[in-house]
């Protein structure tokens, strides 16, 4: 709990908000759009929902691998995880036939680049599934009056830290 509390800031806060979301939303299929910290909760928590996690980030794993991060956990995932070490169009590309349940996006912080990833990510997603951006109250890019998603049925967004926003899909 003292890591928590001493790093207060950007998306550390919001690890249970988003372990909890996976969990009561009984994911089965999550991307996610750069990986961190996030990529290891979203994997624990789909453990017990028995889903499976698409990750990119153009610095692959070792964005993960430097960060003291568990790499036996990543190991041990190896089954449920993929991850793309490409560019966002670049792995949106790779996918096939997948539908998803979740998606978080805390890869680009540019607001073209973000509302890009989201256009090409919702066709791919089920009804009543989830986005979750992170950054979106950034000085250099606040997205709060919108974040492109078509087929938006609800949204809510968390201010502090850079801001959180959940936005649900028709």
């Amino acid at each position: 709990m003292d890591w928590f509390i001493e790093n207060e800031k950007g998306m550390n806060v919001y690890y249970p908000l988003l372990y909890s979301l996976i969990l009561s939303q009984k994911v089965k299929m999550a991307f996610e759009f750069g990986v961190g910290f996030s990529t290891q909760v979203m994997l624990e928590a789909l453990t017990f929902t028995g889903g499976r996690l698409i990750s990119c980030d153009f610095r692959g794993t070792d964005a993960l691998l430097g960060g003291g991060y568990d790499v036996g956990l990543l190991k041990e995932q190896a089954e449920r995880w993929k991850c793309y070490q490409l560019s966002s169009e670049s792995a949106l590309k790779k996918l096939t036939d997948e539908r998803f349940d979740f998606v978080l996006h805390d890869g680009a912080h540019d607001k073209a680049q973000v509302e890009q990833d989201l256009a090409s990510i919702t066709p791919r997603m089920n009804s009543g599934s989830l986005i979750v951006i992170h950054d979106t109250t950034h000085p250099s890019y606040d997205l709060r009056k919108g974040v492109g998603v078509k087929r938006e049925l609800t949204r809510m967004t968390f201010p502090k830290y850079m801001g959180l926003t959940v936005v649900q899909i028709i």
